[in-house]
């Protein structure tokens, strides 16, 4: 039983499509796979580099890294491989 689609209105979700975390993402999608990496790359990180990337608002540096990861545990459980961000 696989979900067909995810629709994420997050700040953390509309924070992730603004990174362009994958080719998709201007189109509104983020890709499970992708985002995995970026999780991994956002852990490496200090907050006052998580805060330097471009695209990324400062007031979410703090919460970017969990958020990251209760998205890809939310797609890993429901089989989803694309979350597509609604700013609504």
């Amino acid at each position: 039983n696989q979900t067909r689609l995810l629709i994420g209105s997050s700040g953390t979700a509309r924070c992730l499509a603004q990174l362009e975390i994958s080719p998709r993402s201007a189109h509104g999608g983020i890709l499970r796979h992708a985002l995995e990496e970026k999780a991994l790359h956002f852990a490496s990180l200090r907050l006052s580099e998580l805060a330097d990337i471009p695209g990324m608002d400062p007031r979410r540096a703090d919460l970017i890294l969990a958020g990251s990861h209760i998205l890809l545990g939310i797609m890993r459980k429901l089989g989803a491989e694309e979350l597509r961000v609604s700013s609504y």
